[in-house]
């Protein structure tokens, strides 16, 4: 009986554990999708990054502000949740608007 109130304590645990990693997780994806951005890279004119901070989310867009030493750009990452379980998510990057002071 000890084993398997231990049992299931444990996989309560473990379950919740995993409930806080994923949104970490996400998070991180959609960093790495902004940082890999050939088209960001572009706007911003290569200057390298200071921040980036996520300033608002919806149930599949989430926004974030990229800032370097001379540029401010917005970009909007969607998350196509898959229709199939075990299928992967797909995520998209659009830049929503990007802002350079001199860039000579």
């Amino acid at each position: 009986m000890k084993k398997l109130i231990l049992s299931l304590l444990f996989f309560i645990i473990s379950g919740s554990a995993f409930a806080m990693l994923e949104p970490y997780a996400e998070s991180t994806r959609q960093i790495d999708l902004i940082l890999k951005s050939q088209e960001l890279y572009s706007k911003i004119h290569g200057y390298p990054i200071k921040s980036i901070r996520r300033i608002d989310s919806a149930s599949s867009e989430y926004k974030y502000e990229i800032e370097t030493l001379k540029c401010k750009a917005e970009v909007i990452v969607e998350v196509a949740y898959p229709t199939q379980p075990g299928s992967p998510l797909n995520r998209t990057l659009k830049i929503e608007k990007s802002d350079c002071k001199n860039t000579n």
